[in-house]
């Protein structure tokens, strides 16, 4: 009655899963909403009094909502530290989780250097 290959189908998704979701959301977010800000500010004289300090305000609370995007995506990788064999997904979650911290790093210098600035 018990069969393993129903149970398994339906059963909840993997850590690593939920890793590969949240890094991929976090690199969205990070690609879509804060890097194009921080390209137009880095960018000389592309904008000036109200402008630039509307650009600022917006990258202020997109780069918040990235740092609670990245922590979500951290408690994921988080959860993988206990898996006694790590699968091929899992080394591939891994992968894509310390790429999506390498484009956060690079931001947070960007954003620290712009908000300071302001």
């Amino acid at each position: 009655m018990d069969d393993p290959a129903i149970t398994e189908r339906h059963a909840p998704p993997c850590d690593d899963v939920c890793l590969m979701l949240r890094a991929h959301a976090e690199h969205g977010w990070l690609s879509r909403e804060v890097l194009p800000v921080v390209l137009e500010l880095e960018s000389p004289d592309s904008l000036a009094g109200e402008e630039l300090s509307a650009a600022l305000a917006y990258l202020e609370v997109m780069w918040t909502e990235a740092l609670l995007r990245a922590r979500q995506t951290d408690v994921g990788h988080a959860r993988l530290g206990g898996h006694p064999r790590p699968c091929q997904l899992t080394d591939h979650a891994c992968r894509y989780h310390a790429s999506v911290r390498l484009l956060r790093e690079d931001l947070a210098g960007r954003v620290a250097g712009l908000l300071q600035t302001a």
